[in-house]
């Protein structure tokens, strides 16, 4: 359970900052080797990163950098960059459609993909409803500006479905 003491989070018995438990996921840290740092369970790293996406505002900081190493008409988008809040915002997104999976680049790429199909889904659709979460901007605007030389919006759809389909 977090916990509050001198104007900081912590979790667990002893206390441990939940910002320390998060910078070491924004690290790249296995869970493993968070688990064996701190003494927190999976459970309660899982409820770090929660807290802190759910406290955190992008306010125009989120950063995505996607580039498109496919070729033709096959596109594979790899992230080149991404701002920290963001990061842990999309492997919270990613643990609501895979609740069972504990790789944080797992969650991140199902977080992503997520994240891209329902912004493709409206944009086939003519709707503009991903434009009221900042999160689905953010990855519509990344994708836009690597495949926006003639690729078909529905086309990209299929293939992220037929991906998210074989990843689940």
């Amino acid at each position: 359970m977090i916990e509050t003491r001198n104007n900081t989070l912590v979790i667990g018995k002893l206390a441990v900052p939940v910002r320390n438990i998060t910078e070491s996921v924004i690290d790249r840290k296995s869970m493993d080797y968070i688990t064996k740092r701190f003494p927190v369970s999976v459970k309660e790293v899982f409820e770090c990163i929660d807290a802190i996406a759910d406290i955190e505002t992008l306010n125009g900081t989120g950063h995505l950098s996607v580039r498109n190493t496919g070729s033709g008409t096959d596109i594979i988008l790899e992230c080149t960059s991404i701002s920290d809040v963001l990061w842990l915002k999309l492997i919270q997104y990613g643990k609501v459609f895979s609740p069972d999976e504990e790789k944080f680049s797992l969650l991140f790429d199902k977080g992503f993909k997520i994240s891209a199909i329902e912004c493709l889904e409206d944009v086939v659709d003519n709707k503009t409803d991903f434009e009221n979460s900042e999160i689905h901007s953010i990855v519509f605007d990344a994708i836009a500006s690597v495949v926006n030389n003639g690729v078909n919006y529905q086309i990209m759809l299929d293939l992220l479905k037929g991906q998210n389909e074989e990843s689940s």
